[in-house]
């Protein structure tokens, strides 16, 4: 881990020689004390960001350089699908703030949440040479309620968390992954042409957004 924390102190010099005003926005660990169900799961964000902290204290008496702290929130869960468990990303949220709390250098420092949303809004899954195809009907009103208790969530606790950005994973439209055979994530409009209409959920993000 001392290397992360070489190269964490060197860009950090970097980027400060060349705008002293910027604010540096990091570690993005994806989730925090979850990885994933149903999946051989990761390294939890949790126990890598200690490890980073650790290394870079040793080696540099301080606190790391991050102005804010951010983390990606996804659900993972691929034994109950469609996705969309907002309570479990809540938690990693949580777990974000909790730990920079209990640390006095820490304490109050902002959180940024750069990617938050899910990955499988249909009610199956079928692979078939490494490439993950849909089963069923795409649940819009699964996908409904998550936009509404996530992105309400933050708005009623943003304040009290310090919780200064969210950035919500959805495409107006996009070609699947590599792994995919169509995209299964949140999209907001029906088509990719410039002037398609826009969708049920493109709708509800405009207003949950306030977006006129």
């Amino acid at each position: 881990m001392l290397p992360a924390a070489e190269v964490l102190a060197w860009a950090a010099k970097v980027i400060r020689d060349a705008d002293p005003t910027a604010r540096l926005v990091g570690p993005n660990v994806l989730n925090w004390a979850h990885t994933c169900e149903g999946c051989p799961g990761f390294t939890p964000g949790r126990d890598w960001t200690l490890q980073m902290r650790t290394a870079y204290v040793a080696r540099y008496g301080t606190e790391p350089p991050f102005d804010v702290w951010s983390l990606h929130a996804y659900d993972l869960d691929w034994s109950a699908l469609p996705q969309g468990n907002a309570a479990r990303q809540i938690e990693q949220i949580q777990g974000l703030r909790d730990w920079l709390d209990s640390l006095p250098g820490l304490h109050g420092r902002p959180i940024w949440i750069t990617e938050l949303g899910l990955l499988w809004a249909y009610p199956g899954i079928t692979w078939r040479e490494g490439r993950a195809s849909p089963v069923g009907e795409y649940d819009y009103e699964r996908v409904e309620a998550y936009l509404r208790a996530i992105l309400g969530w933050l708005s009623d606790n943003a304040e009290r968390l310090v919780i200064e950005r969210w950035f919500l994973w959805v495409v107006s439209w996009q070609r699947p992954e590599p792994w995919q055979t169509v995209w299964t994530g949140i999209r907001l409009m029906d088509g990719p042409a410039p002037d398609a209409p826009i969708n049920r959920l493109g709708r509800l993000y405009q207003e949950l957004a306030g977006v006129r």
